[in-house]
């Protein structure tokens, strides 16, 4: 591991299931979580820039057959949480001032939308405290319904500390 200030490393594994058991899983291998009629999924992309910038894509499908009416709290649709592998309880959560005006999500039957969260760095979770080291990511959403947390792949991380 490079130490010093030299740089930050960061690789991403699309790996999904962060909580116990295993989510189902679409073709493409990631993680799916159903609820209330609405398939959810989300996957990270790791961009390679100093310090490493990570932001999740979260789709939502209406997989049922009757229109779907989500509210969200505040214009944060897409919020980032981290947790150790193999816990499911976060190590650290994404804050973050969002609008204070609803938002309204409106989903026909087949239909898709796509949320993207802020674009968070590898120094914005780990911090001061938490150590170097592998990463699960969960996109975290809000609805009315209540909290829908959905894998959104692995991440090891690591940031220059002082010596």
């Amino acid at each position: 591991m490079i130490r010093g200030g030299v740089g930050v490393l960061a690789v991403a594994v699309v790996l999904a299931g962060c909580s116990g058991g295993d989510p189902a899983r679409p073709d493409d291998g990631a993680a799916v979580v159903t609820d209330d009629g609405v398939r959810y999924t989300a996957a990270t992309a790791v961009m390679e820039s100093f310090p490493v910038q990570l932001r999740t894509t979260l789709t939502l499908e209406n997989v049922g057959t009757e229109v779907v009416r989500l509210t969200f709290p505040d214009g944060c649709v897409v919020l980032l949480a981290a947790a150790r592998p193999g816990s499911d309880e976060a190590v650290w959560e994404e804050e973050r001032a969002c609008t204070m005006a609803l938002e309204e999500v409106s989903l026909a039957p087949g239909e898709e939308r796509e949320f993207t969260s802020s674009t968070v760095s590898a120094r914005d979770i780990l911090g001061a405290s938490l150590p170097d080291g592998p990463y699960d990511l969960l996109a975290v959403l809000r609805p009315h319904t209540g909290t829908v947390r959905v894998p959104a792949g692995r991440v090891a991380l690591a940031v220059p500390r002082g010596d």
